[in-house]
C-alpha cells in the first residue's frame, strides 16, 4: 500500500466515525422526549448539517475515484457550496436565536418552537439561495474529477 491508499483509509475511517456519532447523537435527541428543547433543536440542526456534509464528501471522493461524468460538475459544485456553508450558517442561526431570546426575553414569540423552526428554515433557505449565486456566476471555471 502506498501513502495515498493509507490516507484514503484514514479519511474514510474518520468520516465513518463522525457519521456514526452524529447519527447516534441525533437519534438520541429525536427519540428521547426529554431532550425536545429549543437549544437541542438547534443542536439537531447542526448535527443534520454535519451528516449531510459528511455524506456529500464521501460521495464526492468516491465520484472522483470512479471518474463520474463531467456533466455532474455543476451539481457537485452546488452541493459543495451547500455542504461548506451549512455549518457556519447553523451557528449564526443559533446565535440569532439566543440574541433574540436574551434581548427580547419578555416577548413570548421568541420562546416558542415556531420561532426556532423559523430560524432554522430561514438558515436553510438562505444557504440554498446563496449557493445558487456561486453556481450561476462562473460555471466555466469548475474543474471536476481531475
Amino acid at each position: 500500500m502506498d501513502l495515498i491508499e493509507i490516507l484514503d483509509i484514514i479519511r474514510n475511517t474518520l468520516y465513518g466515525l463522525a457519521l456514526f456519532f452524529a447519527l447516534l447523537y441525533a437519534c438520541l435527541l429525536v427519540f428521547i422526549r426529554h431532550f425536545h428543547t429549543q437549544n437541542n433543536m438547534f443542536i439537531l440542526n447542526i448535527l443534520i448539517n454535519t451528516i449531510t456534509s459528511i455524506v456529500y464528501f464521501i460521495i464526492y471522493f468516491y465520484a472522483v475515484s470512479y471518474e463520474m461524468p463531467a456533466s455532474l460538475c455543476i451539481l457537485f459544485q452546488y452541493a459543495f457550496n451547500i455542504a461548506s456553508m451549512q455549518g457556519p450558517c447553523a451557528f449564526v442561526a443559533f446565535t440569532i436565536h439566543r440574541f433574540c431570546a436574551i434581548v427580547y426575553h419578555t416577548k413570548a414569540f421568541f420562546k416558542t418552537k415556531r420561532w426556532v423552526i423559523l430560524c432554522i428554515s430561514m438558515q436553510w433557505i438562505f444557504v440554498f439561495i446563496l449557493s445558487l449565486a456561486f453556481v450561476f456566476t462562473a460555471p466555466d471555471v469548475y474543474v471536476c474529477f481531475t
